[in-house]
């Protein structure tokens, strides 16, 4: 089973005050969005016995397994595209420190939204921070789908693994934004699908 590299996936941008600490990568430095702020974070795996809690009890498919115990997430292109990652049931959050900033909640978006996902058999794993559009994995086919926003009874694409969503979007997303990490285009456009548009 084929587990994309991240790092690698990310290759185009300029290393501006690269830094990896014990828990992530963080890579290209973009001060005109924040004076700390990152194009890209790649978090590196947690302890296997987090990891094992949660597969247990989000079930998680054999896919979304091995990517874990690759990576514990992402928060890429400034966070237009996060992954969610793996947090032990009590964490301390460290708004103060950017290089101790943990990826979003795996555990809680799946409570969240648990009376959408339960009876056709999704399990969230990201979401896209324009307008929150939700990303789902179905546990019996493994595809990838992303609603519009949080209603779950609408498309904005789907694709048929998880490594080909991340490549595909990575790629995507990659063209919109310049080897200095500057986005070029409206924000409206880091959604998928052919014509994103504001959901209302």
């Amino acid at each position: 089973m084929v587990t994309i590299d991240l790092l690698a996936a990310l290759g185009k941008f300029k290393n501006l005050s690269d830094r990896e600490t014990d828990h992530a990568y963080f890579m290209t430095k973009v001060p005109s969005v924040a004076p700390e702020a990152y194009l890209n974070i790649v978090y590196k795996p947690v302890a296997p016995e987090i990891r094992a809690e949660l597969e247990k009890g989000l079930q998680f498919p054999n896919s979304l397994a091995e990517f874990y115990q690759h990576w514990n997430g992402a928060r890429l292109f400034v966070g237009a595209l996060s992954i969610y990652g793996c947090l032990p049931r009590n964490y301390l959050l460290y708004r103060a420190d950017r290089f101790k900033v943990l990826p979003f909640n795996l555990r809680e978006i799946n409570h969240e939204f648990l009376s959408q996902t339960s009876h056709k058999n999704l399990i969230c794993i990201g979401s896209y921070s324009y307008d929150r559009s939700i990303v789902c994995m179905n546990r019996k086919s493994q595809s990838i789908a992303c609603y519009v926003g949080k209603q779950f009874a609408e498309e904005r694409q789907t694709w048929p693994s998880l490594d080909q969503w991340l490549s595909d979007e990575i790629t995507r997303l990659s063209f919109f934004f310049d080897e200095c990490g500057n986005r070029l285009v409206p924000e409206e456009h880091l959604l998928p699908g052919p014509n994103p548009s504001p959901v209302n």
